[in-house]
């Protein structure tokens, strides 16, 4: 599923965080997640795989299922 896989994940950020600026690329990736809210798929793709490349799978699941209850209810 899109934003499930390894392919997803923003290298740029993975990068970041293995330069020990887990913290910075964290809210970066937070960021992509508001814009993936608010209907861009690709940037939620793209936070949802920056997540869980970064090891916060549990997260990214709790996200991605707000994501899907505030789109339910919105429409």
């Amino acid at each position: 599923a899109l934003g499930f896989g390894a392919d997803s994940a923003r290298a740029d950020l993975v990068s970041m965080a293995a330069d020990r600026r887990r913290g910075e690329a964290i809210l970066r990736a937070l960021v992509l997640l508001e814009s993936g809210a608010s209907g861009d798929p690709v940037s939620l793709a793209a936070a949802l795989g920056t997540l869980r490349a970064l090891g916060l799978e549990d997260t990214m699941r709790r996200a991605a299922l707000q994501v899907l209850l505030l789109d339910r209810y919105r429409g």
